[in-house]
């Protein structure tokens, strides 16, 4: 009835205030092969409909573990010119490709949010996403820049141009993807 969409959306407020605090806190403990778990949960919460606010936040969260991500990578590069820490950075690749997967993640993600039917979800996604990329493109490997290309980017244009003639055909202004 009724007072199960305002339940539900309490429910959700609730849950997100928990994965807030994981991740504004609790980040840096988190396992790394959990972070494509987190990344995926992140992400629900960006596409559930009760709440915009969580929508938004949950795509900020998606940015900030972006920059985690990041660090990571810059802190893993850095120990793996270091003669002292270069055994010790060889040991820790399952992190990398944690770390590898959850990068992927987070932008498949955010490519997904890109084309939600809320405009205020879809601008904040892609403005993330365009940053996301922009902030550490050099960091990328060439077959990291290739699955961004083939695996978000290009689809994300595509489904814009899609669902952009579709609205037209419809005659519908207010459903037109503009981005």
């Amino acid at each position: 009835g009724g007072s199960g969409g305002a339940w539900g959306g309490q429910c959700v407020v609730l849950a997100f205030r928990s994965l807030r605090l994981v991740v504004d806190d609790f980040l840096e403990q988190l396992p790394r092969e959990h972070l494509g778990a987190c990344v995926a949960c992140m992400a629900n919460f960006g596409r559930q409909k009760s709440d915009v606010n969580v929508s938004l936040t949950a795509i900020g969260m998606l940015w900030s573990t972006v920059d985690f991500v990041a660090t990571l990578t810059k802190a893993r590069v850095a120990s793996s010119k270091d003669p002292q820490t270069s055994k010790e950075t060889s040991k820790g690749s399952g992190s990398d490709l944690a770390a590898q997967s959850a990068w992927a993640g987070m932008l498949d993600e955010l490519g997904s949010l890109a084309v939600d039917p809320r405009p205020e979800v879809r601008n904040c996604a892609v403005n993330t996403l365009v940053a996301a990329v922009s902030a550490n493109g050099p960091a990328l490997t060439a077959s990291q820049w290739q699955g961004c290309l083939e695996q978000v980017v290009l689809p994300l244009v595509r489904s814009v141009g899609s669902e952009s003639r579709q609205a037209a055909a419809r005659g519908d202004a207010a459903e037109r993807l503009e981005v």
